[in-house]
């Protein structure tokens, strides 16, 4: 029972670093999105926008973690 006490006292901790960790490897994802599309059109001649959805679901998810890490 102190141990389950001791672990939900912890999640939010463990949860903000999770969080704080996602946050770095999406502005890291998002900076090489832009380098490497930077020279992007779409058909109406409108740049291409780093982050920017190519579905149109109009419901924003979080990319799936398994594309930020290295392939080792």
């Amino acid at each position: 029972m102190q141990e389950r006490k001791v672990r939900y006292a912890l999640m939010p901790l463990m949860q903000a670093e999770a969080d704080r960790e996602y946050m770095e490897r999406e502005l890291v994802n998002l900076r090489r999105e832009a380098e490497i599309m930077k020279d992007v059109v779409d058909e109406k001649g409108n740049k291409w926008v780093p982050g920017s959805s190519q579905f149109y679901g109009g419901q924003w998810m979080p990319r799936k973690i398994a594309h930020f890490m290295p392939k080792w």
